[in-house]
């Protein structure tokens, strides 16, 4: 019986343990990016640590939106994406060839579709670099044909680097 009871004191300890631990990290470490009808803001970590990180995305819009972390291009800012983004839109009905694809990226690392009311997340595993977290509405279904949807703005930049 004292046996049983030892057992059962060890696993609770560890429960309130556990407990306490993960409420003492959890707030601080958050990443997070919402989409509104009036933009996208972010919240959390602007130099994470190299290696797996997570932005936890919002969409508290009535479309579906799509979430990406992108890496910026040499000498790139972000304030540069959205008005270059805008002018492409405008472009869109014209003749002629038209690219949405922002020469202020590299490429895109993590990308979610989330619906309207949900949340989701980004995984993001690197190294080293700045990178841009981007959120998109997306009601037309234009990111599956090459846009990224009817906006699109630049939620923050983040700047990964190696510890030394």
């Amino acid at each position: 019986m004292a046996r049983g009871d030892g057992f059962a004191a060890t696993i609770g300890l560890l429960v309130v343990v556990g407990g306490f631990v993960a409420g003492c990290g959890g707030g601080a470490d958050v990443m997070r990016a919402t989409l509104t009808a009036e933009g996208c803001t972010y919240e959390g970590d602007t130099t994470p640590a190299p290696g797996v990180f997570r932005v936890e995305v919002r969409n508290e819009t009535h479309d579906v939106a799509n979430f990406a972390v992108a890496e910026l291009a040499e000498g790139a800012k972000i304030e540069e994406i959205e008005p270059w983004y805008e002018q492409a839109r405008s472009k869109a009905g014209q003749p002629g060839p038209y690219n949405f694809n922002p020469p202020q990226l590299r490429g895109v690392f993590a990308s979610s579709l989330v619906a309207a009311g949900a949340t989701g997340e980004l995984p993001v595993n690197e190294s080293s670099g700045r990178y841009v977290v981007l959120c998109a509405l997306d009601a037309a279904g234009s990111w599956a044909t090459g846009g990224w949807g009817l906006r699109l703005f630049a939620a923050t930049e983040l700047t990964v680097q190696p510890m030394s």
